[in-house]
């Protein structure tokens, strides 16, 4: 396999203004429209932890993203907006300057500015590149790795050839003063890298391939290979972050890293499984995750971008190398990494956290899409057409390129007015009494508490204890010494010797308890679980309750909640989808209580303002169907609910008597009533 193709090495003699225009083009361009459509504020997915970590110099979930966190800090420096603004800018000015290390790569392979500019702008302007753009996440700036990676690997190619040309000796020589700088300055983008975030690993192998075959006798030089091992080790050094951080006692300081064995433990995921992306796996098979990527891919790039990259595969002869290295880590990325990981695509929101992950084979595709259309200007310039001709077609492939993905990914990537995960978090704060004991599960109400507490310094008054991170020993004991007041017996909670029972009983007397959910029920020996908009609030199990007044107070709280953005359509796969529909479950709980007591019209009435809030509301289209079917006699509207509810949970226990229920109503098909 033989390296770049020497005719290709020196750019044509194109005027230097073009290409530092383009330049400036293929990274403010996209940076201009990022910031114009970035989220104002907190976000679904890991953003608010980030952003929080950020603000007070925490250490967010395992692998503690040490690069991130101080990158991010320094962005709340900023005297513009919010702080959650400001981090979130950190993602749009690393998403630009991937941009610029595409345009930069791909000018340096085909000596075409538009042909860079394709790649780069195809990039920007894909829906998962552009969504992370508008949030903080470590994706961006992994992309960023990324290309400066890549970028590095050409330059060193390209030095190293140029030394055997001009001195006629071997590639198993020595290599140059050149090629051996950008050796190094490889291995100390790797560690940084590395110090952001694990799945850079997956460009090991390509990467090796290519230095080997661009200079055999980088490998025999040993003082370069120590220099180089010790600059991976200095990029590594941000690590270290974690266990000073950790010593200062920061609010947010995930795994304790004040010890070694803490320490190992937080870097190398084992929390979560260091080898796994979550504790849970797909049912289906492996191989079910290829298409699900390459369905993916597709949505991102437009069918026009599609076929560029396509068209850019066949790019081989004058770039073997680079396809070699390009299609190692696009298949080590897009197709070894989510078989091996086998995350649920099932559920649309999980479909969308392993999105994320789909953004590195994202960026190799983008380079096929420039080395495309270079490889269509070459046709049309090979049969004779004029240099117009080819600008004018360059330019037609971009612009149409870039108008197709920025019309199709606009609805999803736009978070200029997106305050859900705010609202939500301010709405949840709304229905917690005066100095309550917040138990909470999940991290998008979770890591909203914190923002408003930690960085806003809003509802200090509250206590929020996270119940899945209360299973952890280190968690467990920060929250005993921050709050000597709560009783915690025990050393984690572990669901058999801790329960949620005697969470509520030891602290009843002191504090209103208050669940958002709960991961066991033992507390129905003693309490109560009443909603209280978006919470429960725990009561004796014999204190009587009136129905009417926690109707009345409800509806106070549902008027007085923000409610930004409700009224734009989000994807199943997106969090804002799934935020929406918790603003249903204070309805669906009164529609059951309503049943429960015998007021069946007042349950329907809640339940189909559920249903409102989210048409696919579970328990409310079950629960509605039936009370349709047995206690209204409306056996239409009864068949209709069912229905649906069969088409979202065909396994459900009670599948064959729903499905008896709709077969008594005549009408299987019909339509659910408006």
């Amino acid at each position: 396999m033989a390296g770049l193709s020497h005719d290709h090495h020196r750019l044509p003699k194109t005027r230097n203004r073009a290409r530092t225009l383009g330049a400036l083009a293929a990274s403010g361009l996209p940076f201009v429209v990022y910031l114009y459509y970035l989220c104002p504020t907190i976000a679904g997915g890991d953003t608010t932890e980030l952003i929080n970590c950020a603000a007070v110099l925490g250490i967010p979930h395992a692998p503690g993203y040490p690069l991130f966190t101080m990158l991010g800090h320094a962005f709340t420096w900023i005297p513009l907006h919010s702080v959650a603004w400001r981090v979130n800018l950190s993602s749009a000015v690393f998403s630009a300057l991937a941009c610029l290390f595409v345009y930069l790569s791909l000018l340096r392979l085909t000596g075409r500015v538009w042909a860079a500019l394709a790649g780069a702008w195809g990039l920007g302007s894909s829906r998962l590149f552009w969504h992370y753009a508008e949030v903080a996440e470590v994706f961006p700036l992994n992309s960023l790795f990324v290309t400066l990676i890549t970028y590095c690997l050409i330059r060193f190619n390209h030095s190293a050839g140029e030394a055997v040309r001009l001195s006629g000796m071997s590639r198993q020589h020595p290599v140059s003063p050149r090629a051996r700088r950008f050796f190094w300055l490889l291995c100390l983008l790797s560690g940084l890298a590395l110090a952001n975030h694990h799945t850079i690993t997956l460009l090991l192998p390509a990467s090796l391939l290519f230095l080997w075959f661009s200079a055999p006798g980088l490998f025999r030089e040993g003082r370069t290979l120590a220099v180089g091992v010790s600059l991976v080790l200095v990029g590594l050094t941000p690590y270290i972050y974690c266990p000073m951080a950790a010593r200062a006692e920061p609010v947010l300081n995930w795994g304790n890293p004040v010890t070694l064995d803490s320490f190992v433990r937080l870097i190398l995921r084992m929390d979560f499984g260091t080898f796994r992306l979550a504790e849970v796996t797909a049912s289906s098979s492996r191989l079910h995750q290829i298409p699900v990527f390459f369905g993916s891919l597709y949505d991102q790039f437009t069918p026009l971008g599609i076929g560029l990259g396509v068209l850019g595969l066949f790019a081989v002869k004058r770039y073997r190398l680079v396809q070699a290295y390009l299609w190692l880590v696009f298949l080590f990325s897009g197709i070894f990494f989510p078989v091996f990981a086998n995350y649920p695509t099932q559920e649309p929101l999980r479909l969308g956290v392993l999105h994320r992950f789909y953004m590195m084979p994202s960026v190799i595709f983008s380079f096929w899409i420039g080395l495309g259309v270079h490889q269509l200007l070459s046709y049309i310039e090979g049969k004779g057409r004029l240099q117009v001709f080819c600008q004018a077609t360059a330019v037609c492939l971009v612009a149409g390129l870039c108008t197709w993905e920025f019309t199709a990914n606009l609805d999803e990537t736009n978070f200029r007015d997106n305050y859900m995960a705010e609202d939500l978090a301010y709405n949840v704060l709304l229905c917690l009494p005066e100095n309550a004991l917040f138990f909470v599960q999940g991290d998008i109400v979770s890591m909203g508490v914190d923002y408003f507490q930690i960085v806003l310094g809003q509802r200090t008054d509250v206590v929020k204890l996270n119940q899945e991170e209360l299973t952890f020993e280190w968690y467990y004991k920060q929250v005993k010494k921050r709050f000597p007041d709560i009783v915690l017996k025990g050393e984690r909670y572990d669901g058999v010797n801790t329960l949620n029972l005697h969470f509520i009983g030891d602290n009843i007397d002191n504090k209103p308890i208050c669940f958002r959910y709960f991961k066991e029920d033992s507390y129905k020996k003693a309490y109560r679980a009443l909603k209280n908009g978006l919470v429960h609030i725990m009561v004796p199990k014999d204190r009587a309750c009136s129905l009417q007044e926690i109707e009345k107070h409800t509806n106070r709280l549902w008027n007085n909640f923000k409610k930004r953005g409700w009224q734009r359509r989000y994807p199943q796969t997106s969090f804002e989808y799934v935020v929406k529909g918790y603003y249903a479950e204070p309805f669906v709980w009164l529609g059951y209580e309503f049943a429960e007591a015998g007021d069946i019209e007042k349950a329907v009435r809640y339940y189909r303002k559920a249903l409102k809030q989210d048409q696919n509301q579970s328990a409310a289209l079950k629960n509605l169907g039936i009370l349709y079917f047995y206690k209204m006699n409306r056996p239409r509207e009864a068949a209709a609910v069912l229905t649906r509810y069969l088409k979202l949970h065909p396994h459900d226990p009670d599948a064959d008597g729903i499905r008896r229920m709709i077969r008594t109503s005549g009408n299987e098909s019909a339509r659910f009533p408006r």
